[in-house]
């Protein structure tokens, strides 16, 4: 019963206006090298477009776009460009539809990540919390634990449910809503 999302996360210290576009379309050595064509486990919603998608903010500025610029898998990826306006900024990444799920006791993701325990080539880049959001079958929303972007280029992450929550999650009727990125200053 596992199901795995594809996000993609990126930078632009410099405001919230980047172009997605950009970039030369390469992959992962690892996954070409290995000639993988698709994820081991089909993803239940493949995060390749930013259409249906929309931010809220607190503290921050933030804009969801498609990008061709750090594929995985497929055509494209959802990017969220996010950064700070004040003290402990939130960034909430959401469906305009929530999507329903199958039964799990597993999520799994990849991210992008743009630092390496808070530091880039260039600049310091503090570590944001990524949380995984969802409603039970009552619609009552509920997170999974968060991961942290402490990272460069892609990353799978897999949680296992965690007991106290795997009846919102096994019981029909549960629906993805987004992530929250909490602590992403990127100033």
């Amino acid at each position: 019963m596992t199901f795995g999302l594809i996000l993609a996360m990126a930078v632009n210290a410099g405001g919230v206006v980047a172009s997605p576009a950009e970039g030369d379309d390469r992959r992962p050595y690892e996954i070409v090298r290995a000639n993988r064509r698709a994820d081991e486990v089909p993803p239940a919603l493949p995060l390749v477009s930013a259409d249906g998608w929309r931010t809220v903010c607190s503290n921050a500025e933030a804009k969801v776009a498609m990008a061709t610029d750090r594929l995985l898998f497929g055509d494209g990826v959802l990017r969220v460009d996010y950064r700070a306006t004040g003290k402990d900024p939130e960034v909430r990444v959401l469906l305009a539809e929530p999507a329903a799920l199958p039964a799990f006791d597993t999520f799994s993701y990849w991210l992008y990540g743009n630092n390496f325990y808070g530091s880039n080539a260039k600049r310091k880049i503090p570590m944001a919390d990524v949380y995984p959001l969802f409603a039970d079958a009552d619609g009552e929303p509920f997170e999974l634990g968060c991961v942290w972007v402490h990272h460069r280029e892609w990353c799978k992450f897999q949680k296992k449910v965690p007991s106290d929550l795997l009846p919102r999650t096994t019981r029909p009727g549960c629906r993805f809503l987004g992530w929250r990125i909490a602590k992403g200053t990127n100033v």
